[in-house]
Parts: C-alpha cells; sequence; structure tokens
C-alpha cells in the first residue's frame, strides 16, 4: 500500500485550480469518494442541498473502442447512487449555483468552453497541476485521479469510522474492497502506534 496524502498536501490539493467549480469538484471528490466519471456529469438536479445527498444518476465509460461514452444509470447496474456531503460544501455549492444562474439541468462542473468535462481536460488541466502543487511524487496507478476516492476512504478510516458507516457513503459491496484497495498506510501510522503502546506500558527510564 502506498502511503496516504497529508494533510497539508490535501489542503494544497483542493483549493489549487483556479475556477470555483474546479475546486468545488475536487472538494466534492474528496468528501464522497465519487470517481471523476460519477461526478463530473452532475447536473443541479442531481443535488439536494438542504438533505445534502449527491446522486449519481449517470456515468463515464469506455465503448468496444475504447472511447468514452456517457451512459445512463449507475456503473455497478444501479439506476443510481448517492453519496452525502458536508453542510459547508453544501452551502458552497448552494452560493455557486445561484451566483452562476444555474437552472435544473445546468452542468455544476463543465469545460472550461462549456459543455461536458473530457477525462483529459481534467487529469491535464486540474489534476496533474494540483498534484505538483501538492508535492505528491507520482506514482503509477496509486496517485492518478483515483487518489481523491482512496483519501476519502483513508481518512474516514483514521477518523475512527467503522468500515459499515464507510461502506454507507462508498456503496461498497464488502470490507474487503474497502481494505485491499482504498485505505492506504498514513506517514503517521508508526507514530500512532508507538503513543498507544506507551499509553497503556509507560516507559522505563
Amino acid at each position: 500500500k502506498s502511503f496516504a496524502l497529508t494533510v497539508e498536501q490535501i489542503k494544497t490539493l483542493r483549493s489549487h485550480p483556479a475556477r470555483k467549480s474546479d475546486r468545488l469538484g475536487l472538494n466534492l471528490a474528496l468528501e464522497t469518494g465519487l470517481r471523476w466519471s460519477e461526478w463530473s456529469p452532475l447536473r443541479v438536479k442531481d443535488l439536494n442541498l438542504k438533505e445534502r445527498i449527491v446522486t449519481v444518476s449517470r456515468h463515464w465509460t469506455q465503448d468496444s473502442k475504447g472511447r468514452k461514452v456517457l451512459l445512463e444509470g449507475h456503473k455497478t447496474g444501479l439506476d443510481q447512487k448517492t453519496a452525502n456531503i458536508s453542510e459547508p460544501l453544501a452551502q458552497a455549492l448552494e452560493a455557486f449555483i445561484q451566483e452562476m444562474g444555474l437552472e435544473s439541468e445546468g452542468l455544476i462542473f463543465p469545460a472550461p468552453k462549456g459543455g461536458l468535462m473530457s477525462y483529459n481536460n481534467y487529469r491535464n488541466r486540474i489534476w496533474e497541476p494540483a498534484r505538483l502543487a501538492a508535492g505528491i511524487k507520482a506514482i503509477p496507478y496509486k496517485t492518478g485521479t483515483h487518489t481523491t476516492k482512496r483519501t476519502a476512504i483513508t481518512q474516514a478510516h483514521e477518523a475512527g469510522l467503522s468500515d459499515a458507516t464507510i461502506i454507507g457513503q462508498t456503496k461498497h459491496s464488502n470490507t474487503k474492497i474497502i481494505h485491499d484497495s482504498y485505505i492506504q498506510t498514513s506517514e503517521l501510522a508508526g507514530k500512532v502506534v508507538a503513543d498507544k503502546i506507551y499509553e497503556r506500558l509507560g516507559v522505563v527510564d
């Protein structure tokens, strides 16, 4: 397992994009664990900001030729998937929607020229510059755009939340997936273990 991002890296990552919609997208990804393929096509009608619920009813996938295509429903075969967001993020999204005058069908995280954001646009324009600014070393298959999902789950785990609670947000089918694929080792893990042992045993001088 690779090391989890530090709090400082996460703060830099989420605040780096210049466009407000891009910052909000990264914040939503870090809070919910939603993949880029799930959150990038979200529209105003997909948000229930009063209840702080995000509904994913469309997702990006690849066709037989490797091209990105947008499909209705969720990738697991469900009609939709839901995730919750914090009150501050709900308020920020509501203010942004009002500021931009977005209607029900309006895209919340569009490309700079309008329309749906492509994966390459997101990776090259948002993710990679933010990763570099945060000093996150590139590790194949570990620090790509899926990092936001791993980070969300790792932060929830380190906050002491149960596997059942985390699954309630991520909608994974079992805890094995969470532990094998998403929870990363914190750089502070060793210090936490040492401190806990000291609490129980003390030190012999």
